[in-house]
């Protein structure tokens, strides 16, 4: 360190950064958050050159050490955002961040060391410095949005911390996106997807990811639904204007339309499922995959809903049974159907792929609490007034390879073809057996002003807009509007699908559930204050 011309005590260290020429960095932040920013005292030799104590470890570290809990490594990214939403507020505006450039002291504070440009209102803090990441900041001012940088930072620290094989950079954002929801972590998974597209300021982050966090949490926790006092519940079906053919008038209607769906309540239990039939099997048909699935799903849910009203409860444990034990029943009662099909056309099955199937995806309330089941790509979404949230993965191709760290082509007409499915068979010893599919489980809670629903994949697909999230806003905000409009579930649900109908291309399928309860008084005398003022 000689000619640095400063003094080292004992019991600190230095840090340094590799740039690529002398620079020295004359910008000098006031205090923020007691000195939690660190600037580079001196640039010589090609290294920046910072004053670090020893016990401190950088965020990547912390990301990898599996001895502190994932609540812990959440909780400490929100202390993160939390830094770096100030030093914006205060002091410069970032458009470029480093992951292992933000190290941590014994309390676990975030410290943040500033070795890359900063952009300052009316011009560029130019730098020579060696980045790992670089974004221009062209047209960029202190009031623009740079979430994306956050979001990314949180995806490079979760594919550190959760993932087991090295994920292509370019598919980074939607392996944690999918990973995140089959942990369960639905509301973080919209502020990740949210943050991603660019939709915050760093201080709008910060704040929607701590809400995100402490949703998850009360979600977990539950909270008391003695006030509850029934359901509102929808379901409707159309077969889509844009899949009709002139041959379908010589059809029966209930073999045009793939989808099928269950609904009931009883009490303070009540569940909505899709049924999504495979159109391109050559054994049998969707139709009947599809409505022979809903009719087991009727029988078990009754022997289910008898079983409950003598208990008097029902616990997690129970309700995954139900759900597995049916999923179990309908594809070895599907598979044995296709045989049936197959006998009678006098058709060698040679390929299980080409047996009819369906798709599933259930919800099952108690109360407040939900327990969701899915297998295929039928999605689920939570929705109140501000957004839709998507709840489950989609059970394809493009999943299997993107969580094996398997690369794909985009252009893959086959990344969307099925890996589960109601109806799935292997041959063995020229034999056809059915297969056990694998079904995503989730138990959660509604809060009071949320739906819960499940579809058939068409309703988001022919929804307006260019990709995926345009499409889901599009949906919600149709949906919302016309709810507003007649407080009428049912109405609402027709509507929309109605709506959808006129562009969908594709048979489209809706099930909705909002439980609703009763106001305690002191909510009460709080509509009424704020009435008043």
């Amino acid at each position: 360190m000689a000619g640095i011309g400063i003094s080292i005590p004992e019991e600190v260290t230095v840090l340094r950064f590799e740039v690529k020429s002398n620079y020295r960095l004359d910008l000098i932040p006031n205090d923020v958050e007691n000195n939690r920013v660190r600037l580079p005292i001196v640039i010589k030799d090609g290294y920046a050159y910072f004053i670090k104590e020893c016990n401190q470890r950088s965020l990547v570290d912390l990301a990898k050490d599996k001895t502190i809990s994932d609540e812990v490594f959440f909780e400490l990214f929100g202390k993160v955002l939390e830094l770096l939403s100030n030093v914006e507020k205060d002091l410069f505006k970032f458009y470029c961040l480093a992951p292992n450039s933000i190290f941590l002291d014994d309390d676990l504070e975030p410290l943040l060391y500033l070795y890359y440009p900063l952009f300052v209102e009316g011009k560029r803090a130019e730098t020579n410095l060696d980045l790992p990441i670089f974004i221009s900041p062209s047209n960029m001012s202190l009031e623009s949005k740079n979430s994306r940088l956050l979001a990314d930072l949180f995806s490079r620290l979760f594919l550190m911390r959760f993932s087991e094989n090295e994920i292509d950079f370019r598919n980074r954002a939607e392996y944690v996106r999918n990973t995140l929801l089959m942990q369960g972590k639905f509301d973080l998974n919209h502020w990740f997807n949210k943050s991603y597209n660019n939709k915050y300021t760093f201080a709008e982050c910060s704040e929607k990811y701590k809400e995100a966090i402490q949703l998850t949490k009360k979600r977990a926790e539950g909270f008391d639904g003695s006030n509850f006092r029934g359901y509102r519940l929808a379901s409707y079906s159309k077969i889509g204007k844009g899949k009709l053919k002139p041959e379908d008038d010589f059809k029966e209607t209930s073999s045009v339309n793939q989808d099928a769906y269950f609904e009931k309540k009883s009490g303070e239990m009540a569940i909505v499922a899709v049924f999504d039939g495979i159109s391109s099997s050559a054994v049998g048909n969707g139709n009947i995959a599809s409505r022979l699935a809903a009719e087991i799903l009727k029988r078990k849910y009754e022997e289910f809903e008898a079983k409950y009203e003598e208990n008097g409860k029902v616990t997690e444990k129970e309700v995954k049974k139900f759900f597995e034990e049916f999923v179990n029943e309908a594809n070895k009662n599907i598979v044995a159907e296709a045989l049936n099909q197959a006998e009678k056309m006098e058709i060698e099955i040679t390929d299980t792929s080409v047996m009819m199937a369906t798709t599933f995806t259930g919800v099952l309330m108690v109360k407040n609490e939900f327990y969701m089941c899915s297998v295929g790509d039928s999605p689920c979404y939570v929705l109140n007034e501000q957004s839709a949230k998507k709840v489950n993965i989609e059970h394809n191709l493009r999943l299997e390879k993107l969580l094996s760290g398997q690369r794909f082509d985009e252009s893959d007409p086959m990344l969307n073809s099925l890996t589960q499915a109601l109806g799935m068979a292997t041959i063995q010893n020229n034999e056809i057996k059915p297969v056990k599919p694998s079904c995503e489980f989730l138990h959660s809670t509604l809060m009071p002003d949320e739906f819960i629903m499940v579809m058939s994949d068409g309703v988001i697909d022919f929804s307006l807009g260019n990709t995926e999230n345009d499409k889901e806003k599009y949906f919600h905000s149709l949906f919302i509007d016309k709810y507003n409009k007649t407080n009428m579930l049912k109405e609402t649900v027709e509507d929309v699908l109605d709506e959808l109908n006129k562009q969908a291309g594709d048979n489209i399928t809706l099930c909705v559930i909002k439980p609703e309860f009763t106001k305690i008084e002191s909510e009460e005398e709080g509509d009424k204050n704020e009435k008043v003022s």
